[in-house]
């Protein structure tokens, strides 16, 4: 042990004497002797801790042996509580001078040897112990707010001092990500999250940390479950779960950008365009993969898995693009739609289509053609299969024959078809109609053919 004096002065004395009685203690026989040299040999540790402490004060280097000696005097005789407390009195000094790097050591000090008290403390022995960690907070939150200073210290100390307390997580993220050091403020949001499973703050706080730190689809959720708790995050939420999707794409991992993106699109209908987009590219992805991941289930379809499921949640997207936004949905909706054609998805292609026509009159004719070709595979159908399913299939396709007809003869397919919607006379695509027509008759519905 570092010795508090030398030879001669009342401190080294007092340790001297200190050394003795424990000494005397190996040799001792359990009795009342023993047990009157164990309170002896206690508090002559406790006083050269005191001594040393008080040199510590006055600017020397006495701190190391100041806590041997209360150790020594607290293992000694269970002066846990005592010694604690005058660990606790020179951290408060410490504090008034303003050194709170000091303080809060010492105060760790301190609440290390409470802590070893165990179940011998008395309802006052914790209300010290309480008194020690409020002290302790208020020199780790003054320590904080110097971004140069070394913190994994106080850190562990001030989580010492309260466990629970999910604002000393928070102030070690925030100077962590003041100091470019992302990935750690995130393990400390993280913490903050566990520890106080309401706290808005610490989730938006996880996002904006994860995201630097490349963690994309994790942050995408702490934002979504920030602005999920405060409906004031939804836009900035919506804009970080947007970043995230886009970096998410960017790196190949389109199911999970498409997964991002939906949150964003659920807290700001405004990025509903840019989820469509996501999950439209996701499809092509898994088209082009095939096996396994052809069947992946996107996150928010309507039904179905897979590249159908991903265009068919485009689609719905697609269809909420509004303003100027509108023409571009439109295409979407017909890529979408195409796609699902060559997929041999006919009727969905023609949902698909019949989606754009509706935003865009341009897509029209398309959706015609699109329905018509459902029609003819339904109709293949109908001619292959049992007596219910035959009838279902024919109903189904003269659906499809009667949109594709009401499509062709449309105004804008005149146009598109090269046609005149005017006084010439011809309405619509009129082969168009013709094919429909004929194969309604075929079919033995000659009220909808005519």
């Amino acid at each position: 042990m570092a010795r508090g004096g030398a030879g001669g002065t009342p401190a080294g004395d007092a340790l001297r004497r200190a050394e003795q009685l424990e000494g005397q203690l190996a040799h001792a026989a359990d009795g009342e002797d023993a047990a009157r040299t164990r309170r002896e040999c206690a508090e002559a540790y406790l006083s050269c801790g005191r001594r040393a402490l008080q040199g510590a004060a006055e600017g020397g280097a006495g701190g190391a042996a100041a806590l041997g000696c209360l150790e020594k005097a607290a293992s000694i005789n269970g002066l846990w509580i005592v010694c604690a407390e005058a660990c606790g009195q020179h951290a408060r000094a410490r504090q008034k001078a303003g050194a709170h790097a000091d303080a809060v050591e010492w105060f760790g000090h301190a609440l290390s040897l409470a802590d070893r008290a165990g179940d011998q403390r008395s309802p006052k022995a914790r209300k010290k112990r309480q008194g020690l960690a409020d002290r302790c907070i208020e020199s780790w939150q003054e320590l904080v707010k110097d971004p140069a200073r070394d913190m994994d210290g106080p850190y562990r100390t001030a989580l010492r001092a309260d466990p629970s307390r999910a604002q000393t997580h928070l102030d070690m993220g925030y100077a962590l990500a003041g100091r470019g050091r992302a990935g750690r403020a995130a393990e400390c949001y993280e913490a903050a999250c566990v520890a106080d499973p309401e706290s808005v703050e610490a989730r938006f706080r996880a996002g904006t940390a994860l995201e630097e730190a490349g963690d994309h689809g994790k942050a995408a959720m702490r934002y979504a479950e920030a602005a999920k708790m405060d409906a004031g995050l939804s836009r900035r939420a919506a804009a970080g779960c947007a970043q995230c999707g886009r970096s998410l794409a960017a790196a190949g991992r389109r199911a999970e950008a498409a997964a991002a993106l939906e949150a964003a699109a659920a807290l700001d209908p405004e990025r509903s365009l840019d989820c469509a987009r996501a999950h439209e590219e996701c499809a092509a992805a898994m088209r082009a993969a095939g096996g396994a991941q052809y069947e992946m289930p996107p996150q928010g379809a309507a039904g179905g898995g897979g590249a159908a499921g991903h265009y068919a949640r485009a689609v719905e997207l697609y269809q909420k693009a509004g303003g100027e936004d509108r023409a571009e949905g439109a295409r979407g909706c017909a890529r979408c739609g195409r796609e699902l054609g060559k997929e041999g998805m006919l009727a969905d292609a023609a949902a698909s289509l019949e989606a754009a026509a509706d935003m865009d009159p341009a897509h029209s004719l398309e959706c015609a053609r699109a329905h018509e070709e459902a029609a003819g595979a339904m109709r293949d159908m109908a001619d292959g299969s049992e007596a219910g399913a035959a009838a279902e299939a024919a109903e189904a396709a003269a659906r499809h024959y009667r949109e594709a007809a009401r499509r062709y003869a449309g105004p804008e397919a005149a146009m598109l078809a090269g046609g005149d919607a005017g006084g010439g006379g011809t309405i619509g695509d009129a082969r168009g109609c013709a094919r429909c027509g004929r194969a309604l008759a075929e079919m033995g519905r000659l009220g909808d053919a005519a």
